[in-house]
């Protein structure tokens, strides 16, 4: 016989709201924004400007370095691919800009 139903407490709705945004695959908005205000039509980076501006990109950063084994496990295939691949090129990103001057 199966267990009987019982209402959801307003408590046990917040911890499962919770636990579904925690594992939800990371929004790429703020990078795409980054990578239209940054890179050109012909795929070249204006690495002087966002070195002069890194904010969004440290930002998007921070939130890929945040992003919690148990969420990411629970991804589907190719969202775990985007996050690998938006990370590499990210944290790439970041490592030019912080040299000071920039390479030519």
């Amino acid at each position: 016989m199966p267990a009987p139903l019982h209402p959801v407490t307003p408590t046990e709705s917040r911890t499962l709201q919770s636990a579904a945004v925690a594992t939800a695959p990371l929004d790429y908005e703020d990078y795409g924004k980054i990578l239209s205000t940054y890179v050109n039509e012909q795929g070249l980076v204006d690495y002087t400007a966002l070195q002069a501006n890194p904010q969004a990109l440290k930002d998007f950063v921070a939130k890929i370095g945040a992003v919690a084994p148990e969420s990411y496990v629970a991804w589907s295939e190719s969202d775990k691919i985007a996050f690998l691949i938006n990370a590499y090129n990210a944290i790439t990103l970041q490592s030019i800009i912080e040299q000071n001057p920039l390479k030519k």
